[in-house]
């Protein structure tokens, strides 16, 4: 192993699944979006004292392509093992990974 190798191994997390994929629903328009959080480049560290919400923090805002345009913002929280402890959402509702995909079948 080369030392270059070596150097790029100390800069990567630990071989896993590196990101949290979450879906949403817009309140007016009903799209359903796919997001995607890459735990070891998107996280804040969560600065509040005595807080249950955890360590880690990211805030996303997303909008649709079907022109409705209107924001959704997700926030999530994650303990020190970058596990989802929490999650809000304003202008939509969370979805699952079946409800993007059977929106996905009737597009095409």
């Amino acid at each position: 192993m080369g030392i270059i190798s070596k150097l790029k191994g100390l800069f990567q997390p630990p071989n896993k699944d590196r990101n949290h994929w979450f879906y949403v629903r817009c309140n007016v328009c009903k799209e359903i979006l796919k997001g995607r959080i890459d735990l070891y480049n998107n996280l804040s560290l969560h600065a509040d004292e005595g807080s249950d919400k955890g360590a880690y923090y990211c805030r996303k805002v997303m909008i649709g392509s079907k022109g409705c345009y209107r924001p959704i913002e997700v926030e999530y929280f994650f303990d020190v093992d970058r596990k989802v402890v929490d999650q809000r959402i304003t202008g939509g509702e969370f979805a699952t990974e079946q409800d993007y995909q059977e929106q996905s079948s009737l597009r095409a």
